[in-house]
């Protein structure tokens, strides 16, 4: 017969403690080096929105307080005034209207970059010819210079010179002209127009791509779509389908779950 007692732990020696605290100093400096470097990775990122976004930021918050004039860059001198300033802006008659022109620019490039970009998305998802020349022709907004981008279209939206006149006169719709850069309500139509351009670059190349940043692939009417990940109600995987002219068998494999057995001593 065995003994059914449990056998007792061994004591244990100042070796063995030896060991677990120089395990423990030795994990801790590890740690140490992999949350310094982590620290040396972000540093640069943060110094440089430190330094050419914080600063300016708290120094403007700074000068609404304080009343700059023309003399103040000469002397330096600059008093500090406390609210006058927005008390000024907020009494003055061009409040209200810069603050709907604001709203009406805001709301109209961000309604017109997010439906013209999912349009240009989901229309692009189709097969279609010289569909591959017309994705890279929107992608110019994004690859051309901000400067380059204002002066082309400063150039065509030219009341006398201007290319876009110049068809609307020679198309016979209209005889003079649109003001498209000195008119006022024209003016903003003109900037809210360019901004769209200039952005729906993003909202097509965000819709346009999978989660994982690659272009969608374009199936077959009769190809079935299997691309979910995990596995389904019987514990089967998915295979993924691969973007080629003959797709190669997909080998299913099954998932068995995992089970923990309990052993049961015998009587």
């Amino acid at each position: 017969m065995t003994d059914p007692s449990p056998a007792l732990p061994k004591p244990r020696t100042g070796q063995d403690d030896g060991a677990v605290v120089a395990g423990g100093r030795a994990a801790a400096r590890a740690r140490f080096r992999e949350r310094t470097a982590q620290w040396m990775f972000i540093a640069p990122a943060a110094a440089y929105l430190l330094l050419f976004f914080g600063y300016p930021i708290f120094r403007n918050v700074v000068m609404s307080f304080q009343q700059y004039t023309t003399t103040t860059f000469y002397t330096g001198s600059a008093p500090f005034v406390g609210l006058r300033n927005y008390s000024a802006i907020l009494s003055s008659d061009l409040f209200s209207q810069a603050l709907l022109t604001t709203v009406l620019f805001t709301a109209g490039s961000i309604i017109g970059q997010f439906v013209l970009g999912l349009a240009f998305a989901l229309f692009f998802q189709r097969r279609f010819p010289l569909g591959g020349v017309l994705r890279s022709l929107l992608l110019l907004p994004w690859l051309l210079p901000l400067v380059v981008s204002g002066t082309t279209w400063k150039w065509m939206l030219d009341p006398d010179t201007g290319v876009v006149n110049a068809a609307l006169r020679g198309l016979h719709l209209s005889s003079s002209g649109v003001p498209w850069l000195t008119g006022t309500s024209q003016a903003l139509v003109s900037v809210i127009l360019i901004n769209i351009w200039v952005g729906i670059t993003d909202h097509h190349g965000h819709r346009s791509t999978d989660h994982s940043g690659h272009l969608p692939v374009h199936r077959g009417p009769h190809e079935p779509v299997e691309r979910h990940h995990g596995h389904d109600s019987h514990g089967v995987r998915p295979c993924r389908r691969t973007a080629r002219r003959r797709p190669a068998p997909c080998h299913r494999r099954r998932h068995h779950g995992s089970r923990q057995v309990r052993a049961v001593p015998q009587p």
